[in-house]
């Protein structure tokens, strides 16, 4: 795995669990996590995981209170 890659994974790792398990904003996330902006987390969020972050965060946790409210 070239490093540009391995980058690139490691910062989806420390990403996806905080998509997946807190009510943070994806912005906030995004920028926490080393990303330029959201859309570039959305992109290789995508990339790596099939689905755009606020989809796979409301598969997960949609019918928690707030996460709409955001």
């Amino acid at each position: 795995m070239d490093p540009k890659r391995y980058a690139r994974l490691i910062r989806f790792e420390k990403t996806h669990p905080l998509v997946m398990t807190t009510k943070e904003s994806l912005s906030k996330i995004a920028i926490a996590c080393g990303y330029a902006d959201q859309a570039h987390m959305t992109r290789e969020f995508t990339e790596m995981a099939g689905m755009p972050p606020g989809t796979a965060r409301r598969a997960r946790l949609g019918d928690l209170p707030g996460i709409g409210d955001r």
